[in-house]
């Protein structure tokens, strides 16, 4: 409970950190007239085919997490006005979190 200050405002939002993947765009692959062309038709398609479908350093998930809050440890720090030490704030901080998967019970920690 605050004495000389008031509570900093809590975000209640809770949502996947997990950032989605796209499709690679698909590759035009001009239609071969010669076997050179014809070659590089199939090692385009080849590269198609064993794409991991990594786009922009992220692997595709094959599901969406949902992640829940299960653990929460706190600490209370109390901050000072540097140029006055009557007037402070107590700040609770999060020292430690822990999340899980509720698709495949997978756990998340986050440290401080």
């Amino acid at each position: 409970m605050p004495v000389n200050g008031t509570f900093a405002p809590v975000c209640p939002i809770s949502r996947s950190q997990a950032p989605l993947a796209k499709a690679s765009v698909p590759t035009a692959i001009p239609r071969p007239i010669d076997l050179p062309s014809a070659i590089q038709a199939i090692n385009q398609l080849i590269t198609i085919i064993n794409n991991p479908m990594v786009q922009n350093n992220l692997i595709a998930f094959p599901y969406t997490p949902r992640w829940s809050e299960v653990h929460r440890r706190t600490t209370t720090v109390r901050v000072y006005n540097p140029n006055d030490r009557e007037q402070w704030v107590d700040v609770e901080r999060i020292v430690n979190l822990t999340f899980q998967d509720r698709s495949t019970d997978a756990l998340f920690q986050w440290q401080y």
